[in-house]
């Protein structure tokens, strides 16, 4: 491609460079707040349609969770439902937290009533026994009525027993120190009833207490494995289990950390036999005596997971309570479509319920919280950029607090008095400016990358400019110092033609062969002057073309310094040019009249800067492939920041503007292009003060040159 070709094409891509970056930037401008406008509409769109899809959802898992209860209470004829049912129901139905059936009549039937003793078939001793042993026609009439008899006897018996232990320490505060005689007959009164099945429980428990007043512990626990064994299955007349309260008796006889714990840990299990409130009530006094912060760290978190399983059944209770209060409402305002309302008790709550074709009502009841769970379990239809973008419950239309609201959606008439909203935290980022940042950050890095594409534009664009104003202003000068470049030799030839011709040597041929010589000198120096003009011409035009032959590089090399010492560059005495030939066999396929001529150009920059009386040194060398020829001077060097500026065209360094330097700015731009045409490299290694080497590097011939190829060269 030519130069000014390329010169063209550059000043068109600078052009391009600023233009399209420019209209870019105005596009850019022009949608940018359009796009954002219409990505913030969209966004609001989705995150109301994924309100609006959560709710859907939660509406389906309540009506699945309505159809589930009232399976239950047709599959379960047992009343209240067993505790295992009811927990696989939540299992699979998390907002069926607290089930109920309420019969035509308006009685309520509740899965939560008693969920300890559900399956427990109660034995009660005491009036019970009394009464049976009142028909005992098997027995005969006559025994039956001694059997009555002894029983009230018994009772009597008892009743006189318990005054004189509360006789013992009356008036005491806290310890007392009993009458070892009074003490007798209140042990051998109980001990008298023990054996009986009636009077057994209370005698062993009163045994029991005298021995904790005697500080007897073991013989209290030998009491209380007592009547656990002999009564266990079997309850008081309030429906406490003989179990629990020898338990209890055992453990706060023990005095030990570990027996509350454990005794702690069964009742959260409920695996006793007694009314649920009767058990919650023991579990509470067990809880007053665990000294909680001195236990172990092992132990301390025992009793954190049995406290959660028991305040688990307090809320069971306190909920079943709760029902019983609904049961006249919910009958009243239950129709056949499902309907939801809050409780009466705890507005936190809320109903869902609905009338059976036999007139009975189902329903449940659960907590906002098991709503929001059930509603965060859905997976967001929308592409969620701040990760605490959540499902909550709006109620009655109070505001949230400490949270920012993207989108709500109403229940519809299921639940009408809570609205699901779509929020996150006001210490996070609002997703809506999360997008918006994000396409800021895409059109910045676009709006960026333009107006660097558009700097860098402008930047060519001037340096261009400059480069064209420098450029001009080289030519300027190069044909201010070619035309004086020409003037010299031609002056120098029209003088000593004129002298051979008005014979001024006056017939001294001696005289006459310099003038001659002078005059072929002169030319081949005009003649080199005008080769590297016409050179550069060709170059520029891009049409140059090489006439390769393979030679000899010692020669071509030699061939140049006979040249150079031609020109009067290198007469005898004025320049010291040494030449070093490393491998005289080197050949390289070369335009030998090229390589001449760059050798020229290169020898004559080392006289004119280095000066006739520094020495040059020529060294012709083989690398692997390659062949290497290097003129090395001893001037004053070629500083770095010259270095890459002494190869363009026209350019000459300021130094030799103020040395007087003579020259057009050709001779290396030439050297670089043609050795560079010609397959090769040019390298200047120089600083200042310790002169220069320019090496012409060129790829060494793969074959010897044979003989003929020589001729030919020749």
């Amino acid at each position: 491609m030519a130069r000014g070709a390329r010169r063209f094409a550059f000043g068109l891509l600078s052009l391009g460079a600023v233009l399209v970056p420019a209209a870019g930037l105005a596009y850019l401008g022009a949608v940018s707040y359009r796009a954002d406008r219409g990505v913030v509409a969209a966004q609001l769109e989705a995150n109301q349609g994924a309100a609006q899809a959560v709710a859907n959802d939660v509406d389906r898992r309540l009506r699945a969770a309505l159809d589930a209860v009232a399976d239950l209470f047709d599959d379960v004829d047992a009343q209240p439902v067993p505790l295992s049912a009811v927990r696989l129901l939540q299992q699979v139905h998390p907002l069926a937290q607290h089930p109920f059936r309420v019969s035509p009549d308006g009685r309520l039937r509740s899965a939560l009533a008693d969920p300890v003793a559900a399956d427990t078939d109660f034995v009660a001793l005491g009036p019970e026994l009394i009464a049976g042993a009142r028909s005992c026609p098997e027995r005969g009439f006559a025994a039956c009525v001694r059997a009555v008899r002894a029983a009230r006897r018994r009772q009597r018996q008892l009743e006189a027993a318990r005054r004189l232990e509360l006789a013992l320490c009356r008036g005491a505060s806290t310890d007392c120190e009993p009458d070892a005689r009074a003490l007798t007959d209140v042990r051998r009164a109980y001990q008298s009833l023990a054996g009986a099945d009636d009077t057994g429980p209370a005698a062993l428990l009163g045994l029991a207490r005298l021995d904790l007043m005697v500080a007897d512990g073991e013989a209290a626990r030998a009491r209380f494995a007592t009547l656990r064994e002999r009564f266990e299955g079997r309850v008081d007349s309030e429906g406490i289990g003989y179990e629990l309260i020898a338990d209890v008796g055992a453990a706060e006889a023990a005095g030990d950390a570990s027996a509350l714990v454990g005794l702690y840990a069964r009742l959260g299990e409920g695996v006793y036999r007694a009314p649920a409130r009767a058990e919650m009530a023991i579990a509470r006094r067990v809880e007053q005596r665990l000294d909680v912060p001195a236990l172990e760290p092992e132990l301390r978190l025992d009793v954190e997971r049995i406290r959660e399983r028991i305040d688990d059944r307090r809320q069971r209770l306190r909920a079943a309570a709760d029902l019983a209060l609904e049961t006249e409402s919910v009958l009243r305002g239950a129709a056949d479509d499902p309907r939801g309302r809050p409780a009466l008790r705890d507005p936190g709550k809320t109903l869902v319920y609905r009338r059976r074709p036999d007139g009975s009502v189902v329903g449940f009841a659960f907590d906002d919280r098991a709503l929001e769970q059930v509603a965060g379990a859905v997976e967001l239809p929308i592409d969620n950029p701040v990760a605490t973008t959540r499902a909550v419950i709006e109620r009655d239309g109070r505001p949230l607090q400490g949270v920012r609201t993207l989108a709500s959606a109403s229940f519809g008439t299921l639940l009408p008095h809570l609205n699901l909203a779509l929020v996150n935290d006001l210490s996070r980022p609002d997703p809506l400016d999360v997008i918006v940042a994000e396409r800021g950050r895409r059109h910045l890095l676009l709006t960026g990358g333009l107006a660097t594409l558009l700097l860098l534009g402008l930047v060519a664009t001037i340096r261009s400019a400059a480069r064209e104003r420098e450029l001009a202003r080289l030519k300027s000068d190069f044909v201010s110092t070619v035309s004086h470049e020409l003037k010299t030799p031609l002056t120098s030839i029209r003088m000593f033609a004129e002298m051979l011709r008005e014979g001024v040597s006056g017939g001294d041929q001696e005289r006459e062969a310099r003038y001659q010589a002078i005059i072929v000198r002169e030319s081949e120096r005009l003649g080199l002057l005008i080769a590297n003009v016409l050179d550069y011409s060709q170059v520029e035009r891009g049409v140059v073309r090489y006439e390769r032959r393979l030679e000899e590089v010692a020669d071509v090399v030699r061939d140049a310094l006979e040249t150079f010492g031609r020109l009067g560059e290198g007469e005898a005495g004025e320049v010291d040019v040494a030449l070093e030939v490393d491998d005289p066999t080197a050949h390289f396929d070369v335009d030998r009249a090229v390589v001449v001529q760059c050798l020229l150009n290169v020898l004559s920059n080392a006289v004119k800067y280095a000066g006739r009386d520094k020495p040059i040194r020529i060294r012709v060398r083989r690398k692997g492939a390659r062949v290497d020829i290097s003129v090395s001077d001893s001037g004053p060097g070629i500083p770095r920041r010259e270095q890459a500026r002494v190869f363009r065209e026209f350019y000459r360094a300021p130094e030799a503007y103020a040395a007087g330097v003579e020259g057009t700015g050709l001779g290396l731009a030439l050297v670089k292009r043609h050795v560079e045409g010609l397959g090769g490299r040019v390298a200047l290694d120089s600083s200042a003060g310790r002169g220069a080497t320019f090496t012409l590097s060129f790829p060494a011939a793969e074959q010897p040159v044979t003989e003929s190829e020589r001729g030919r060269a020749a």
